[in-house]
């Protein structure tokens, strides 16, 4: 296809590379800048004569034209960037930026429900990728409950068809914001003078997911407008997607139990005389075998609507002013199910130990239960003798319906080409606000004295098949069918709402300015400044609700509708349970529950109301302890020359930040003459200083081949729930009064660290790039991170004499106290290499891939063991007074989140009307924290996705594309130490327990399903 230019600068461009090699550069990846930067005086006049004619450029479009695209942007850049252009994005089967982003090396990105969200880049967390809108700092409030909010973007909140390119900056350079020790993420749009008037697109799309079973629209199109001198443009693109999303599971909440008490072993010894006692406070015993200490058959449904909005107006007076003005708006509906059905299997496996039950079985070499089951009546807690037990199986539903999120960015550039400087400003504002409404209730088995509630002959059990590396419960006897269709069999323990808003904005003002040079060395000069003022607020609200024992709810008056089919693969769960009528729920909640402000109150209130209630609820309640106001202003500035001598490109530079924050909290400050907290606000100051110089140097060995290599110091900021300046501390006694019988909880806290400094890195990488043709390459790239400054929670000990800290029993805190709390102690190496492979091999098919591998060593940091010294009080009670310290000493954790080996490979197909792509992604297992003394890690994990499109007409093409294609589940599982050995050596013919310990054992799995996308795609 030809298409006619009359555009100067782009004219330049495109000329001189069509003379120099036959195919069309349409952006260069070392222009940070958003528009387009002007041509050169020299350039100027050089172009001035070919105005009066026409040029005609020669494209290359579809899958091979966007390929061949980043691959000049990535061949010509200053800088180690990977970028992803319009059709590259458009053709792939992605379906948000994330997705698109996976593709890229080095790249590794984490799901939420089955789709992609947040993007991680070398082996470090998504909290260290910076994420840019066209140069600015882009937010996202986290919109799912109990998350704590971190700088990490959630890259679904926005539709691939808002973007035309992504840049991924591996190595910093001095113009770039400060932020992104993984990298820097750059989302560009499109301005309205680079498009044709009257130009645009429609696309219409159905989604179909086959765990959900439902199909949902999505709709999306942009039109650009030009006026006839070409020196005024406007644009607008909309989106809107239905995402539907079911994610069936079986969780091991909590972990695997049985392994560690007080952090002393399990052993063996009690087995050796046969004895069955359970022991809670001796150093040695034998526990029921290891188990899934709660086993939850679970379903997550969620209907997300997303719109999305981007509106921009350029305006180019002269050949040397561009002004351009954007706003960027993303919506959505996150509105969302949880439904749970679990069972307390620590509470079964103990009594079945104990009382030696019928079928109780145990692997004692593999440390694994194998067997366990009893009638609910009978099961009781060993540790304090109590049962039956209503909470030994729960059902949950938690209903967040009208929970939402939303981000926008407001942006006006100016810049103006002077002869020889070019100066550009830009003032903005970003915000980012959440909203998350979460409904619960819980119900637990009821036995309620006196009455016939159906339990009579219901049993529960546990197994472990230890060939398949399973485990199963389940639920025997009772009425037919009663966990579909329940009566009185179980009551409501728990019915509240708690409503969270959180928002983070952002307001700045930057200017920037570059010199160039009449230089055989440097060609310009670049200098600027930036001011960002960020604020973030988070509120948390709680609604609860009491009732009398006598005025039980019973399942069978709220329970409408079945939750069915929960993981139909694995038939050792329970796959069918009971699901909540809405509509009887909350005429309950509203009309059953007389509204007061203090449930201490509710009985006397109740007596005295004439309204027929039987139980109370309060109002929405702030939780103070939750809330926090933080205020950041950083400043910014830098200088930074571009080198271009001959072979050798490049940029040195400099930034410096500094950062003033303010910290505003809720704390307590002891009790009222009533026994209420009293919460008084307290401000907090901190401040920090970083100078962060870079380098990147590219050379070309030949026209094919380029070196690269860059150096630099990088930060990012602590996290908001890091920085919260906020304490809880107990001292010897609870708030009643009464002495706490468990010495380490005694003398204990947390408090916040506002003082908090930077996460730095120097960082150093060296590449090898052969162009061997102008659509194909081969790279090499090795990297390595010295990460410093890393926030651990740890424990040490401070004297809180003078601080004016109130304990939980409302006492001035004094002397010594064990305080948690958010501390610079971590440093940690990370190394890698990444390969990268693109070839077209000019007959229609093509190849892409690449593959990173990453080391990610141990984190070692700093920590001190100490020993709590203790008297006995006036009642005789043992209580600790103060603590004896050891040496601070190395300790080395594993790092999260960090697979070791990532792939992508992809083939395609394209001819003038048709196009096939096969995208092929693999994560390898990754370590995704401690859980219950073991370590939980996520499996690795491979996807296939497709896309095809058909070019109906010359305006209108089909696309069909399917996500997930072979149904790819996420599974998780643990791994256990081997049992440590006891002081005085390993006792005669036990050695097998101490080394045949099964390692590797099931956790938690999911399955969201296939999407299956239909399509047709106008554009004109």
């Amino acid at each position: 296809m030809k298409q006619k230019n009359v555009n100067k600068t782009i004219i330049a461009t495109q000329v001189a590379l069509l003379l120099g090699g036959s195919f069309s550069l349409t952006a260069m990846a070392n222009d940070v800048e958003q528009v387009a930067k002007k041509p050169t005086s020299a350039e100027v006049e050089e172009t001035q004569a070919d105005t009066k004619e026409e040029v005609e450029v020669i494209q290359v479009t579809g899958i091979r034209g966007s390929l061949r695209d980043n691959l000049n942007n990535k061949r010509f850049s200053n800088a180690v960037v990977d970028s992803i252009n319009t059709e590259d994005i458009a053709k792939n089967p992605d379906r948000n930026m994330a997705e698109a982003l996976q593709r890229v090396p080095g790249v590794q990105i984490s799901n939420e429900f089955g789709e992609g969200s947040q993007v991680s880049i070398r082996g470090t967390a998504p909290q260290f990728t910076n994420t840019l809108l066209n140069g600015q700092s882009l937010e996202s409030a986290a919109s799912l409950p109990l998350r704590e909010e971190t700088s990490a973007f959630d890259f679904s909140s926005m539709s691939a068809d808002q973007i035309s390119k992504i840049e991924v900056f591996k190595s910093p350079q001095a113009n770039l914001p400060a932020g992104g020790i993984g990298g820097t993420v750059i989302l560009h749009t499109k301005k309205p003078l680079e498009r044709e008037d009257n130009s645009g697109f429609l696309k219409v799309e159905a989604n179909y997911n086959d765990a959900y079973e439902k199909t949902s629209p999505q709709v999306s199109g942009l039109y650009n407008w030009v006026n006839e001198g070409q020196n005024f443009g406007a644009s607008l693109n909309l989106s809107y997607q239905e995402v539907n999303t079911q994610r069936d599971g079986n969780e091991a909440l909590g972990g695997w139990y049985g392994y560690y008490r007080n952090d002393k072993p399990n052993q063996i010894a009690n087995s050796v005389d046969g004895s069955p006692a359970y022991s809670l406070d001796a150093d040695t015993y034998e526990k029921p075998g290891a188990h899934w200490g709660i086993p939850n058959s679970a379903r997550f449904f969620r209907d997300k609507k997303r719109l999305n909005g981007t509106v921009a107006f350029q305006y180019q007076p002269t050949d040397q002013l561009n002004l351009n003005l954007d706003y960027t708006y993303n919506y959505t509906d996150n509105s969302n199910e949880n439904h749970s059905l679990y069972m307390r299997n620590y509470y079964l496996s103990r009594w079945a130990y104990v009382t030696k039950a019928p079928g109780f079985d145990v692997d004692r070499e593999q440390d694994l239960l194998l067997n366990a089951q009893g009638n609910v009546n009978d099961i009781y807690d060993v540790s304090g003798n109590t049962g039956p037990l209503s909470n030994l199986m729960q059902m949950e539903f938690q209903d967040r319906d009208g929970s939402d999120a939303s981000n926008d960015q407001l942006n006006f550039t100016a810049d103006y080409q002077f002869d020889e400087v070019f100066v550009k400003f830009q003032v903005g504002r970003s915000t980012s606000e959440s909203f998350v409404s979460d409904f619960g209730t819980h119900y637990s088995l009821n036995f309620q004295e006196g009455v016939d509630t159906g339990l009579d002959d219901v049993g529960v059990y546990y197994g472990y098949d230890t060939a398949a590396n399973k485990p199963s419960w389940g639920v025997t006897g009772g009425a037919d069918n009663w966990l579909v269709e329940p009566t009185s069999e179980m009551y409501l323990t728990n019915f509240f709402k708690r409503d969270q808003y959180r928002e983070n904005n952002e307001n700045y003002f930057q200017g920037d300015l570059e010199w160039e040079l009449d230089n055989n060395y440097i060609s310009s000069i670049e200098s600027g400044f930036k001011i960002r003022k960020k604020e973030s607020n988070n509120h948390r609200f709680l609604a609860n609700s009491s009732r009398e024992d006598d005025q039980r709810i019973i399942a069978g008056e709220m329970a409408g509708g079945t939750i069915d089919g929960v993981r139909e693969s694995v038939d050792a769960f329970p796959q069918s349970f009971f699901d909540i009528d809405k509509g009887l729920r909350d005429d309950i909640w509203n009309n059953d529950h007389l509204l007061v402000n203090d449930l201490d109150d509710c009985a006397v209130l109740l007596s005295e109301s004439s309204a027929g209630q039987s139980g109370c609820r309060t109002g929405f309640q702030e939780e103070f302890g939750e809330f926090y106001d933080q205020q950041s202003d950083i400043n910014e500035a830098y200088i930074m020359a571009n080198i271009s001598a001959g072979k050798l490109r490049g940029n040195v530079g400099v930034r410096f930040v500094d950062t003033d924050r303010t910290s505003l909290t809720y704390q307590t400050a002891g009790e009222d003459s009533n026994g209420d907290v009293i919460w008084q606000t307290v401000t907090t100051n901190s401040d920090s200083q970083d100078v962060l110089p870079s380098i990147n140097l590219s050379y070309d060995l030949t026209s094919g081949f380029v070196v690269r290599t860059a150096a630099s110091k990088v930060i990012d900021h602590p996290t908001l729930s890091q920085l919260r300046d906020s304490y809880s501390i107990t001292s010897n006694y609870d708030s009643n009064g009464d002495i706490i019988a468990e010495q380490d909880l005694q003398r204990v806290g947390s408090i916040g660290n506002p003082d908090l400094a930077s996460y730095e890195a120097n960082q150093f990488e060296v590449g090898f790039e052969w162009y061997f043709t102008d659509a194909s390459l081969f790279g090499v790239t090795a990297f390595y991170k010295d990460l410093k400054n890393i926030i651990r929670s740890q424990s040490f000990i401070q004297d809180l004499t003078g601080e004016d800290y109130y304990t939980t029993d409302g006492q001035l805190a004094v002397g010594e106290y064990a305080i948690n709390s958010n501390y610079n102690v971590g440093e940690q190496q990370i190394n890698g290499y990444e390969v990268q492979l693109q070839h077209d091999f000019g007959n229609g098919f093509g190849i892409q891939g690449n593959y990173t591998f990453i080391n990610v060593p141990d984190e070692e940091f700093t920590s001190q063991d100490y020993t709590a010294i203790t008297e006995q009080d006036a009642e005789g009670n043992t209580i600790v007074t103060g603590y004896e310290t050891d040496d601070f000493y190395t300790q080395n954790v594993r790092s999260e989140g960090n697979s070791k080996h990532t792939g992508n490979a992809q083939v395609y197909y394209e001819n003038e009307r048709f196009s096939a792509r096969l995208a092929y992604n693999y994560r390898s297992e990754y370590f995704d924290g401690p859980s219950s003394q073991s370590d939980l890690v996520v499996d690795d994990r491979q996807t296939i996705d497709m896309k095809m499109t058909y070019q109906i007409t010359e305006d209108v093409m089909s696309t069909f594309s399917i996500t997930n294609l072979l149904d790819e589940e996420q599974e998780y599982y643990f791994i256990r130490q081997q049992i440590e050995v006891p002081e005085g050596g390993i006792l005669d013919g036990q050695d097998v327990y101490y080394t045949q310990r099964k390692e590797k054992v099931a956790g938690s799995h999911y399955t969201t399903g296939r999407n299956i996308y239909l399509g047709l795609n106008w554009t004109f």
